[in-house]
């Protein structure tokens, strides 16, 4: 895999992120068409795309870092430095755009509650992308931050990982390591948790949503899906043969549908954090593989383009949903969130082109080396 650029890996980033804003919004459309439909056919599970992301990111910089020695005096620092440019601008803009709704919500809140304390953290931790590490704080202040607090935290420890993901028993490790723990938690969930709903648990008693929040949000949870795509990406480069991305790819996809089917058959702790992470690995090494004219619909400018404005839509779509059904507007109606979605997408794409951009350009000045892969980063 010699290319530089990954457009079929940068188109699917859109997908997934479709698929996040989907599973938002498909609580409220009732019966607006088409979201209806959509969520119907498997939206209703569109969180596993976070998911995606953690794996997609461990593989895209472990691709675009492949021949940089982060040793080197300064290499973390310009590492870290482009990490800040491609997501703090629109993850700043979503903060911003929520911040009157999220205040509002916390000043609701008795004083003298645990959840007041737990949420109203998230005033102090998101800004600085620390959020979720504190259940109830972590989804308190544009809930979809919460993922980019996980990456944060992969940032920095992936030029430490960087190493050793060419060991063999450094995978088994994580394997055995990310099962124990995905066990722990299913035993917890299924001792304390239920019969409530991990996916809905906002109605609980306040231990129940703070351990449904830690189960969803703690970071150490994720970081085995986003080793996963750094080891994804270590066997994609150490395979010698005819590449395999059309049949890797076709078996991943295959895989993802399944794992959707078998969301009433298996423990939703497994589902929401586990189940995923191996069939996403295999389709995007599938994906990455492919080569141009391989795949020529992944690889169309229209969806490289959806691509490249699905952080800002994932970021942003919480507060314009927020906005638009606020009670001035169009109140919380399904037609709200109808409208919501082509404004959502409207705002990414105007986002990308004018702040996304040339924030992470004026950013990466004053870098001495500039980021690598312009095009093939990952979003969240």
């Amino acid at each position: 895999m010699e290319r530089e650029d990954l457009p079929a890996l940068t188109s699917l980033r859109f997908f997934a992120a479709f698929a996040v804003v989907l599973y938002h919004y498909g609580h409220y459309v009732g019966s607006v068409e088409p979201l209806a439909s959509l969520y119907g056919l498997g939206f209703d599970s569109g969180f596993i795309g976070v998911t995606f992301f953690y794996v997609l990111s461990g593989f895209i910089l472990s691709h675009a870092y492949r021949n940089r020695n982060l040793t080197e005096p300064g290499a973390v620092r310009r590492f870290l430095l482009a990490r800040v440019a491609r997501i703090v601008p629109v993850y700043l803009l979503g903060l911003a755009l929520s911040f009157p709704f999220v205040l509002f919500w916390v000043l609701k809140l008795p004083p003298d509650g645990a959840e007041f304390l737990l949420r109203g953290s998230s005033l102090l931790l998101a800004p600085f992308m620390l959020q979720s590490w504190v259940p109830l704080g972590a989804c308190t202040w544009n809930c979809p931050g919460w993922s980019l607090s996980n990456e944060a935290f992969f940032y920095l420890l992936f030029p430490l990982l960087l190493p050793l993901v060419w060991r063999r028993s450094f995978a088994v490790v994580v394997v055995v390591g990310g099962a124990l723990l995905v066990a722990g938690w299913a035993v917890a969930w299924t001792m304390w948790g239920e019969p409530a709903r991990l996916m809905d648990e906002l109605a609980e008693p306040v231990p129940v949503q703070a351990l449904a929040q830690a189960i969803k949000y703690l970071p150490i949870n994720h970081l085995p899906a986003f080793v996963a795509g750094m080891l994804a990406y270590a066997v994609v480069t150490r395979w010698r043969g005819p590449s395999p991305g059309p049949w890797l790819f076709a078996a991943g996809l295959a895989a993802v549908l399944a794992g959707v089917a078998l969301r009433d058959h298996v423990s939703i702790v497994v589902f929401h954090n586990a189940l995923f992470i191996v069939p996403f690995a295999v389709l995007i090494a599938g994906a990455a593989g492919l080569g141009t004219g391989r795949c020529l619909w992944l690889e169309r400018p229209g969806l490289v383009i959806l691509g490249r404005i699905s952080f800002a839509l994932y970021i942003l779509h919480m507060p314009i949903r927020t906005i638009a059904t606020h009670p001035l507007l169009l109140g919380p109606t399904p037609m709200a969130h109808a409208v919501a979605l082509p404004l959502s997408l409207l705002a990414a794409a105007l986002v990308w082109r004018f702040v996304e951009e040339p924030a992470r350009a004026q950013i990466m000045s004053f870098a001495k080396s500039p980021s690598p892969l312009r095009g093939s980063e990952p979003a969240r």
